[in-house]
Order: structure tokens, then C-alpha cells, then sequence
């Protein structure tokens, strides 16, 4: 994953490995994970209510 400088006042570009571009906000509400294990190191981090 690339990241690229915030644009948009709260707004970031991001370019994943397939080469599809992405506007995400700087600070993300929610946090969404597909794999199981991933989503116990989120758990783990803190990040449960996110």
C-alpha cells in the first residue's frame, strides 16, 4: 500500500497493491477486518468500539 500527502482538508489518496486509488478521511470511524486473525489483533490494539 502507497499513501500519498492528505488532500481534500481530511481526505488522503491511497494506492493498494492492485493499483486501485482509494480517498479514505484521515481519521476513519469505523474499521472493518475479514480475516479472523486480524481481527483479534484489532481487539488486542484497543480498538473493539471501532
Amino acid at each position: 500500500m502507497q499513501l500519498s500527502k492528505p488532500f481534500k482538508n481530511h481526505h488522503q489518496l491511497i494506492t493498494d497493491q492492485m493499483g486501485y486509488q482509494v480517498e479514505i478521511p484521515l481519521q476513519p470511524t469505523r474499521i472493518i477486518s475479514l480475516v479472523p486473525s486480524q481481527t483479534e489483533l484489532l481487539f488486542y490494539l484497543g480498538l473493539a468500539k471501532k
